[in-house]
C-alpha cells in the first residue's frame, strides 16, 4: 500500500527500534498490576463481608495477606520501570522482572480465589451462581496468555539472568 509521507508514524527505518520500546512499556506490568489490585480488593471485600468460602476462613485469610505483600512487590518493580523510562534510560532486565511478577501473581491471585469459593469459584462468565459472575473461573484459564505472550516469561527470566545478573548464555 503507498501512502502519502505525512502518514509515516515515528521515525523513517526505525520500525524494529520503535516496536521494541513499544514492547518494553507494554511489559512494564502497569495495566497487569491494576487487574491484580482490583481482584485482590474484590477478594479481601468478600471475606471482609462474611461471603461464603469453601475452606476455613483463616486460611484465606493469611492467603489474602500473602498475595497483598506479593502485590507490594509487584507495584515496586513497575514504578522502578516507569521511573527509569521517565529518565530516558532502557530497563530491559527490570521490565522483564515487572513483567514476570505481575502475570503470574494474577495467577496466584486466580488460583487462590478459585481455591476459597470452591466448585462455585470454577463456574463459566454467565453461569447461575458463580461468583463475581463467573470472573475467577475465567481468570484461572486466561491467566496463562499474559505468561506466554509478549515474550514468554521464560525469555523474560534468561534476559534477567544475562542483562541483570550477568550471567552467560547457556
Amino acid at each position: 500500500v503507498q501512502l502519502p509521507a505525512d502518514s509515516l508514524l515515528g521515525e523513517w527505518n526505525a520500525g524494529w527500534r520503535q516496536m521494541a520500546g513499544a514492547l518494553l512499556s507494554e511489559r512494564s506490568g502497569m495495566f497487569y498490576l491494576g487487574w491484580a489490585t482490583r481482584h485482590l480488593e474484590w477478594l479481601v471485600e468478600h471475606v471482609r463481608n462474611g461471603g461464603e468460602l469453601a475452606v476455613p476462613r483463616e486460611l484465606v485469610r493469611l492467603r489474602l495477606a500473602q498475595l497483598r505483600c506479593e502485590l507490594e512487590v509487584a507495584a515496586r518493580f513497575c514504578r522502578r520501570v516507569l521511573w527509569r523510562q521517565s529518565r530516558g534510560e532502557l530497563p530491559a532486565h527490570e521490565v522483564s522482572m515487572a513483567k514476570v511478577y505481575a502475570t503470574e501473581l494474577l495467577q496466584r491471585i486466580a488460583q487462590v480465589a478459585t481455591e476459597a469459593l470452591g466448585q462455585a469459584g470454577v463456574l463459566r462468565p454467565g453461569a447461575k451462581g458463580a461468583p463475581f459472575g463467573g470472573l475467577f473461573g475465567w481468570e484461572y484459564v486466561e491467566r496463562i496468555h499474559p505468561t506466554i505472550s509478549v515474550g514468554s516469561n521464560e525469555i523474560q527470566r534468561t534476559a534477567i539472568a544475562t542483562a541483570g545478573l550477568g550471567l552467560p548464555r547457556a
